[in-house]
């Protein structure tokens, strides 16, 4: 550092290489000149002490804001993305970053409310919580699940019930395209189907599905939530791919006004009919689906199927699954009947669609009521293990409420069950996993 004839002092180098700052410099220059000229004598190694403070001082400053910037929101919501989970309801980690930043804050929100998930319980003042939120961050729910809560009903004003919340959540979710409910009977018939059917991408209703759902779910909307925007024309829901009905109790007329016309796009079909009771016996509670008369109305307005499950399903016939999409078909069920036995399906319904990579085989249920059973319940071991052999693109294998047959010792046939004679079921599987390793068998009771 060095002291110019005409009184200035001379920028010193900073640690980098680089000049410093040049405001600084002239503000230092400027402040000496002005006390020599009034006569004050300024040591120079004072003023450069003071100097060399400020332009230090701005050039840290400088380092931090120019070589490390600020995260760009893109990155910042991709790196918060890992933190989603999808067995969990509570997530602490996303639900902590809320608090870190605004940026933070403005990144993690739509994470956190994309897919609002309650437990069974919850408290009072936390429902009317996220009764209160749900309007403010509606536009940001994409699913919905796990409704089976018990909270509400003795509210004075009415505004804070479930059916409310449903129906506020369903009107107001305008870019919802996952809802999986887990409810009462009584709530889905009041809520705004038809405002959110034009939107929904997969539907699951976990509960008794009737034939007043499936009106309820057809009718115009005229809840007053939401726009009404369902003129009568058009499918109900265009762009609905994935239907799971559970516990249903549909009648076929119900099953084919639901899937004519109104499901266009449909790819995966999953009825799965109430079962039989031992504790309440019931007429009501056995499975009424015919298929001579679902199957082809189904099959003649979905050719683009990926997975048909309708269990159980009795006495159904090879003619009436002669229109299977075999371009697309890679999942499917069928129940056991005299007609449709193992050497049916390998011969008859296998060699048709190459593409099936999953198959499903139950047994026809044992109710008083309901025909079938007898030799429907039973699988031949030799005719499962040719099975692969009509389905080169298999991959799993599911039996369910079947009873084995096997040739004994002295040529007699022995049937096991599942349940009795466990020890013989891993024998089998054993065997199975020699001859198909390729191919997962599960075997369930």
């Amino acid at each position: 550092m060095s002291t110019a004839m005409n009184g200035t002092v001379s920028a010193p180098k900073a640690t980098d290489g680089h000049d410093g700052a040049p405001e600084v410099v002239a503000v230092a220059c400027g402040a000496r000149t002005q006390r020599l000229e009034a006569g004050h004598k300024v040591p120079v190694a004072a003023e450069l002490t003071i100097y060399h403070h400020l332009a230090a001082r701005d050039i840290y400053h400088t380092r931090r804001k120019t070589p490390f910037p600020r995260l760009p929101p893109e990155l910042i919501s991709k790196i918060l993305a890992h933190l989603l989970t999808t067995t969990t309801a509570h997530n602490p980690s996303l639900y902590a970053a809320l608090f870190v930043s605004r940026m933070f804050h403005a990144c993690a929100l739509p994470l956190v409310w994309r897919a609002p998930r309650l437990s069974i319980r919850v408290s009072k003042d936390a429902w009317r919580g996220f009764v209160r939120a749900i309007k403010r961050n509606a536009q940001l729910i994409e699913e919905m699940e796990d409704y089976w809560l018990g909270v509400g009903y003795d509210d004075k004003d009415g505004y804070y019930t479930l059916p409310t919340a449903l129906r506020l959540a369903m009107a107001c979710a305008d870019n919802m395209q996952v809802l999986r409910l887990h409810l009462h009977s009584d709530i889905p018939v009041s809520l705004p189907w038809q405002t959110r059917l034009r939107t929904l991408v997969e539907l699951e209703i976990r509960m008794r599905v009737t034939d007043e759902i499936v009106d309820a779910l057809l009718r115009k909307d005229h809840s007053g939530f939401g726009k009404q925007d369902n003129d009568g024309d058009g499918p109900a829901a265009p762009c609905l791919k994935v239907l799971t009905l559970h516990c249903s109790a549909l009648s076929d007329a119900a099953v084919i006004r639901l899937l004519g016309q109104n499901t266009p796009s449909l790819c995966c079909l999953t009825i799965l009919q109430a079962q039989h009771s031992r504790m309440q016996p019931s007429r009501t509670a056995i499975p009424r689906l015919s298929p001579a008369t679902i199957l082809p109305a189904i099959l003649s307005t979905h050719q683009k199927l990926t997975a048909l499950h309708i269990a159980p399903l009795l006495n159904t016939h090879p003619a009436h699954l002669a229109g299977l999409p075999a371009d697309t078909l890679r999942a499917l069920s069928l129940t056991l009947s005299p007609d449709l036995t193992l050497r049916t399906i390998a011969t008859r319904i296998l060699p048709s669609l190459p593409k099936l990579s999953k198959l499903a085989i139950a047994a026809a249920p044992q109710c008083p009521y309901a025909p079938g059973g007898g030799e429907a319940t039973l699988a031949e071991e030799e005719e499962l293990m040719r099975l692969p052999d009509s389905a080169p693109a298999l991959t799993a294998l599911g039996l369910k409420g079947c009873e084995l047959v096997h040739l004994g010792e002295y040529g007699m046939r022995e049937v096991y069950g599942v349940k009795g004679m466990p020890w013989m079921v891993d024998e089998f599987v054993g065997a199975w996993r020699k001859r198909w390793p390729a191919v997962k068998l599960m075997v369930e009771p």
